[in-house]
């Protein structure tokens, strides 16, 4: 995985020189997120906490703990935000300097599988094993849409390069692609 840049990857394979490597258990590794500066790299390694890592000094700068398993992070366009999906159905949002927790996005009813903002950074979608997408406001962590549409666990999230359609994927091989103006007035 590259960061926004391609100044930077991320791989599991042995020819990498590593940047940072984590000391302790070692639970099952999710993709890491690099911000969108490539200058800081956020891991879920699969546990309940997520590290955010400062790729220049290979330091880790952050610690992000949870009552529940991580499931997923990623960072806002702007590097300001990070998103932590869990597997108890929420989605945290942090500031991705300080580590605060911003608001705590509430709704689903089952394990929240991805989060992701749109590119423009005005919305964020998340994913469940409810058969749940849901869109929230960035400013201020409300609700704006639920959409249904699966008929299986939703696992993949995307928005496309210019933000104007969302696409889920679910378990059971459904795709579906919306546009963001028929969900939210943009």
């Amino acid at each position: 995985m590259f960061s926004p840049d391609a100044c930077t990857s991320t791989s599991k394979a042995s020819l990498n020189y590593p940047i940072a490597e984590t000391q302790g258990p070692s639970p099952p590794s999710l993709p890491p997120s690099t911000q969108p500066t490539s200058t800081r790299l956020a891991h879920a390694s699969g546990g309940a906490a997520v590290e955010i890592w400062d790729i220049e000094t290979r330091s880790r700068t952050s610690l992000l703990r949870y009552p529940a398993l991580a499931n997923d992070v990623s960072f806002s366009p702007d590097g300001r935000l990070v998103l932590v999906a869990l597997l108890d159905g929420t989605v945290c949002v942090h500031d991705a300097h300080t580590a605060k927790e911003v608001f705590l996005l509430k709704g689903h009813k089952d394990r929240a599988t991805k989060a992701r903002f749109s590119p423009c950074g005005t919305y964020i979608a998340s994913a469940s094993w409810d058969r749940t997408v849901r869109v929230w406001k960035t400013s201020d962590g409300s609700q704006v849409a639920t959409l249904s549409e699966h008929d299986d666990r939703v696992e993949h999230l995307v928005f496309s390069p210019d933000g104007k359609t969302l696409s889920s994927g679910g378990m059971g091989g459904t795709v579906v692609i919306r546009r963001m103006h028929d969900i939210v007035s943009l």
